[in-house]
């Protein structure tokens, strides 16, 4: 195995994991409708990190694209900024209960 393979699966991986970390929080947050812990905050900070440099790098590595993908890359891309925002926003530690249930959707 080279370096580009074991490189290439290992941004998979962490693409993967990342997800299922930031997937975590919202299933918890929403379950619990409780505020994201001040410890959990820099996990989900990486998380997000981690999905954006990931993402990013299988992007950017990609050999060859199939046509009109480049529009479901910006429809994703729009998905993501916004899955990004309702999470930078579950951090903060000062918003009111009625923030909070907007931002998850629940009554």
């Amino acid at each position: 195995m080279d370096a580009t393979a074991v490189i290439g699966m290992s941004m998979r991986w962490l693409h993967i994991f990342s997800v299922v970390i930031l997937v975590g929080a919202f299933f918890y947050t929403w379950s619990t409708r409780s505020v994201i812990a001040s410890s959990f905050r820099m996990t989900l900070y990486l998380a997000l990190l981690g999905i954006l440099a990931s993402g990013t790098y299988n992007y950017l590595t990609k050999a060859s694209y199939p046509p009109h993908y480049h529009m479901w890359i910006g429809i994703k891309f729009l998905f993501v900024l916004h899955i990004f925002a309702v999470a930078i926003l579950y951090t903060l530690p000062d918003a009111s209960e009625a923030k909070r249930s907007r931002w998850s959707a629940t009554p």
